[in-house]
């Protein structure tokens, strides 16, 4: 993905929170990332989703263009000069151990090639492709971080076929992630 990111002056909302909006050449900033395990949290609209080295990858240069430009645009904005060393030091990451953290609410479509669930439908664990949408940077007195929510998730089982959607079936989402798992593992055998 290439990124060439635009956030705009943030607004003031309640409590001293600041949100800015995030676009990618001038789109919405949405991606779509491969089969995983996705933990939600349903008191919270809360979610972890365990990523792959690529996206990992795509995320933190995302967040490495947001630490940059709230650097660039400190004074501009929060009338205070804030180096990017001192961004660094206050930007919270949603990605801890490979896990992103991130929000679903009542508009997230949760759906498989035959029904389309509610939340309170779905275990607490689940696998499939997710739609993620980087919707914007959210600075407090203390830290900032990129919110990022989900838009759809496309829910994998074992007797999953690959059909037309939003979401692209790839051909590796046809193994389950115990074949992807043992894939990896001859994939980083060497001879010597």
């Amino acid at each position: 993905m290439e990124i060439s990111l635009k956030l705009f002056n943030p607004i003031k909302t309640k409590n001293d929170v600041y949100f800015s909006k995030i676009v990618n050449n001038d789109s919405e900033l949405k991606f779509q990332v491969k089969k995983t395990k996705l933990v939600l949290n349903k008191e919270n609209g809360k979610a972890k989703l365990f990523l792959k080295e690529e996206e990992l990858d795509t995320i933190k240069a995302i967040a490495n263009e947001v630490i940059l430009k709230t650097s660039e645009n400190s004074k501009k904005w929060f009338d205070k000069e804030i180096s990017e060393e001192d961004c660094r030091t206050i930007y919270k990451d949603a990605i801890v151990d490979s896990v992103l953290h991130c929000f679903f609410d009542e508009n997230t479509i949760f759906f498989s090639s035959k029904n389309e669930y509610s939340v309170d439908d779905l275990e607490s664990e689940i696998n499939g492709i997710a739609l993620l949408n980087c919707l914007g940077v959210v600075y407090t007195k203390t830290s900032f971080f990129i919110r990022f929510e989900i838009d759809e998730f496309k829910i994998k089982t074992k007797d999953s076929k690959n059909n037309e959607y939003m979401i692209k079936d790839l051909e590796e989402h046809s193994r389950s992630l115990e074949e992807e798992k043992i894939i990896k593992k001859i994939e980083d055998i060497t001879l010597f």
